[in-house]
């Protein structure tokens, strides 16, 4: 028997597993929290973006300067969070960090990016798997006060904290993993806690910037249409192999 005789049921017999989703998306949040001071005037600014449901790419910013005189002080920081799908995205944070120019011998600068998480997601596993996220941040400027973008996970296991072991430097990378149950929700948030005092006559110019690339698997099965392939190819090569004829030789 010739492979064009065979109905089409049977040629659609070979089907290729799919992976299927691994997690149902929420929610997901960026925020950016930039506070400055120097001697009695503060200045703060506060600007977050979000999503509900289905994900969506997220960008803010923030600056705040506070002014006594000649002499300032500049907080400021901005991060972009994107999601290719509920399972995999990126989170990009760029130039968090400060600008002091106390000159005035009786005036300290402050800087300090703290306030809610600069990054969150929440979502429900649909199956079980392994959440990973790979970090690496870097500093420009005096390092003093600066810091990683610390990691929060709801879940067993806790979070981590960055720059760990990194005495005096923000700069750092790695790798963050943890188990994910069926049917369990989870929240993944990044919070960023650089804060620095400077006396009169220090000037600086610091920043630190992250790159925080994650990704959701779970477990590979086939999907409602591939089992619909692979029966329809059952059912046609049963049925060809009934109507299959044997001659006599001759």
């Amino acid at each position: 028997m010739k492979f064009s005789q065979l109905p089409v049921g049977v040629i659609l017999l070979v089907a290729t597993a799919a992976s299927a989703q691994a997690a149902t998306s929420i929610s997901g949040v960026v925020n950016v929290t930039a506070n400055a001071g120097i001697g009695a005037s503060t200045a703060t600014n506060s600007n977050t973006a979000s999503f509900t449901g289905a994900p969506a790419t997220l960008s803010t910013s923030a600056s705040a300067t506070a002014v006594s005189g000649v002499d300032t002080s500049t907080a400021s920081g901005a991060v972009t969070a994107t999601w290719t799908s509920a399972d995999n995205g990126a989170v990009d944070f760029t130039n968090y960090g400060w600008s002091l120019n106390p000159n005035a011998a009786a005036l300290t600068a402050n800087g300090a990016l703290w306030g809610p998480p600069d990054w969150s997601y929440t979502f429900t596993a649909t199956s079980a798997g392994t959440f990973a996220m790979s970090y690496a941040v870097t500093h420009t400027g005096n390092p003093f006060g600066l810091w990683g973008w610390n990691i929060g996970w709801s879940g067993a296991g806790g979070g981590q904290t960055l720059p760990g072991s990194a005495a005096y430097t923000p700069d750092t990378s790695g790798i963050f993993t943890r188990s994910i149950a069926a049917g369990q929700t989870y929240t993944i948030d990044l919070a960023n806690n650089a804060n620095v005092s400077e006396a009169a006559g220090f000037a600086t110019v610091s920043n630190v910037s992250g790159v925080y690339n994650w990704s959701i698997n779970g477990a590979s099965a086939p999907e409602p249409a591939t089992w619909a392939v692979t029966l329809v190819g059952l059912f046609g090569l049963g049925g060809a192999l009934r109507r299959r004829r044997v001659y006599p030789a001759r």
